[in-house]
């Protein structure tokens, strides 16, 4: 049974841009676990050091029959996934998937919270994948993580930079984010860390602000490839009291 993909119009850009570079058949190494795992034409193939329980390669084979769309998500996901501890591909490699090849935030093929299980049928065969290779996973090596812990931190170049040059990419990062989000008003950023920033987004009104910042987050992820946390700070007046 094909997989239905009419609901990809969101991603037609970026996975025309993805195109299909196959992930052909390789071996692990002697020391990674290989997991197999198969749906509706679509194999994943993960091969997993069982010291870190981190995935050291990835990819996937595709029958004649599966259409182009569903197998440009399985080679962009295999690109996600390599490097990753398998608990945390497990949890969070779809969602980032599907954010990553979404033209826009505000365009979702569901209104509200996207969820794995409310995500266009090709997202949530991969995501039933790595349910089943973490499952197998589990019961071969007898690992019990639950909560993934995994942080993705600033590379090296990123670190090198001052404050001022940090501070000015973030800041068109949030002026670009605010244009596409058609949000009327002018940020005030303070740099904090590499990990966090405070942010004050005059005249955007209060029941607006946590969707915003929460879609803001993902943005910086998507545009740094490390997280950055945004704290929103009222800065309209810091000045200290005139006597």
């Amino acid at each position: 049974m094909p997989v239905n993909t009419s609901s990809l119009e969101p991603y037609a850009r970026r996975l025309a841009q993805t195109g299909l570079p196959q992930r052909h058949e390789t071996q692990c190494s002697p020391s990674a676990l290989r997991l197999e795992h198969s749906a509706l034409g679509i194999t994943l193939i993960l091969c997993v050091d069982p010291s870190s329980h981190r995935i050291d390669t990835a990819f996937f084979k595709a029958q004649d029959t599966i259409a182009q769309e569903t197998a440009a998500i399985a080679s962009a996901l295999c690109g996600i996934l390599e490097g990753l501890p398998i608990l945390e591909a497990q949890n969070h490699a779809v969602l980032k998937l599907e954010e990553s090849l979404r033209d826009s935030w505000y365009r979702r093929n569901v209104p509200g919270i996207v969820q794995t299980a409310n995500m266009s049928a090709p997202f949530s065969l991969m995501q039933k994948m790595l349910d089943d290779a973490l499952n197998a996973y589990r019961i071969q090596t007898g690992y019990e993580g639950e909560v993934s812990t995994f942080f993705t931190s600033a590379d090296t170049e990123w670190r090198s930079q001052d404050t001022e040059a940090k501070l000015a990419a973030i800041t068109d990062a949030v002026r670009d984010f605010l244009q596409q989000a058609q949000a009327d008003t002018e940020p005030e950023v303070v740099f904090i860390r590499d990990s966090r920033i405070e942010i004050d987004l005059p005249n955007v009104p209060a029941d607006r602000l946590p969707a915003l910042l929460f879609a803001l987050e993902l943005h910086l992820y998507s545009v740094f490839g490390f997280s950055i946390e945004v704290m929103y700070h009222n800065m309209q007046d810091r000045n200290k009291k005139r006597t």
